[in-house]
């Protein structure tokens, strides 16, 4: 009886599995647009930001700046990415 219930329990999951393989190969489009003025802004204003939540006046809110910061460390943000928006210096090209 398990038999029967198990092969169309076992094409579903098949399918499944075909049709998340190439999401799961993809690799994340991470690219650098912050560049290195705005990481160190970024990373100072996350710093002073969670400092305030911890031993200031701002409480739980100051959480938030878990953002900046992570945004800094990383080089990456996403909100720049969705407007178009880039701070990093262009490469000069090789000639």
């Amino acid at each position: 009886m398990t038999s029967i219930n198990a092969q169309p329990r076992r094409v579903v999951l098949d399918l499944i599995w075909k049709g998340l393989q190439p999401r799961l190969q993809r690799k994340a489009n991470m690219t650098r647009n912050v560049g290195n003025t705005d990481r160190g802004l970024r990373i100072a204003a996350g710093v002073v930001l969670l400092a305030l939540g911890l031993f200031g006046p701002l409480g739980w809110w100051g959480l938030i700046g878990v953002v900046p910061l992570a945004t800094g460390l990383l080089g990456s943000c996403p909100v720049y990415s969705l407007i178009g928006l880039n701070t990093c210096p262009l490469r000069p090209e090789k000639a």
